[in-house]
């Protein structure tokens, strides 16, 4: 990988190296640098091109249209105004809590998230969620879906399935309850 850092960053020793020694690149990288690593870098850079960039968006977008058609009615589809990834879709359940739909999902090989990446370690309800608009009860039934352009379709249709599948059965168990 490869990191810029701004002159002002580095004036202000924002950002400190792990190893300390011999004060190459100004003091934020010792040892004697890796000509593998740097030929390996220059060929990876070399090989992403601007159409291979375009095409995986293109596809990505393709996959996550699918997804989204595909979902059960009574889902809410949380797209942001603007830019968003592509290969990351925010859903919210009817009535169903996210944990619980997890645990349904990773029983059939299909793993999710719940709420935004942004609270994934945290026992609360996801502030991003809540400054999106989402009560705290559609946002503990939130789902984040993350996906890579190299999925196939038949993997993003077993995901609909399955999830057509979970909030069916979960909808009856919870009418069961009541």
């Amino acid at each position: 990988g490869a990191l810029y850092l701004s002159d002002t960053v580095k004036k202000r020793r924002q950002i400190v190296p792990l190893i300390h020694g011999g004060g190459q690149e100004d003091g934020m990288r010792s040892g004697t640098e890796s000509i593998p690593c740097i030929v390996g870098f220059g060929e990876a850079a070399l090989a992403v091109t601007r159409t291979d960039l375009d095409a995986r968006r293109t596809r990505a977008l393709a996959l996550r249209q699918r997804l989204i058609s595909s979902l059960p009615e009574g889902v809410m589809v949380n797209t942001p105004e603007g830019p968003y990834l592509p290969t990351t879709v925010s859903i919210t359940l009817p009535g169903i809590r996210s944990e619980i739909m997890l645990r349904y999902l990773s029983e059939r090989g299909i793993y999710l998230s719940a709420g935004s990446a942004c609270s994934s370690h945290k026992d609360t309800v996801s502030p991003t969620l809540l400054a999106f608009g989402l009560s705290r009860e559609q946002a503990d039934c939130t789902l984040r879906i993350s996906f890579s352009p190299d999925q196939s379709e038949e993997e993003m249709d077993r995901t609909c399935l399955a999830l057509s599948a979970g909030i069916a059965s979960l909808a009856k168990q919870r009418e069961k309850r009541n």
